[in-house]
């Protein structure tokens, strides 16, 4: 036998290394008035719609006093209440509670993001740092 036959015969077919499973993240207890939710399993879209828009309720106390922050610049009370509470659906739809943040300060985020979006694109001269 020569040793390009003994290559040959001793190279085996390799395989894939089989796929790691990385468990979920466990939901953490939130601060949120909307924990007690995340403990049911989402079975259904309407399950969800129904745990987003009880989310957006709760908070949109929250989306009104982040717009007030920017109240005075140049843009109605209304105008910038609307826009937090369209960041404030938008954040709603967007959580995964899976990440263990809570949804309050997922929501901040957005809605101030949004709220500076709004600012950038109708008033040129305004500048708000980041």
């Amino acid at each position: 036998m020569t040793t390009t036959d003994r290559r040959t015969a001793q190279a085996a077919p390799s395989r894939p290394p089989a796929p790691v499973t990385v468990p979920p993240v466990p939901p953490s207890p939130a601060t949120d008035p909307t924990a007690h939710l995340l403990a049911l399993p989402l079975q259904s879209d309407v399950e969800h719609r129904d745990v987003a828009e009880e989310r957006v309720l709760a908070n949109l106390p929250l989306a009104r006093q982040l717009a007030a922050r920017f109240a005075n610049r140049g843009e109605s009370r209304e105008d910038l209440e609307q826009v937090a509470r369209l960041a404030l659906v938008q954040a709603a739809r967007r959580y995964d509670e899976r990440r263990g943040v809570p949804f309050g300060a997922y929501a901040t985020s957005v809605i101030l993001g949004e709220l500076k979006h709004h600012f950038r694109d109708r008033r040129w001269g305004m500048r708000i740092p980041r």
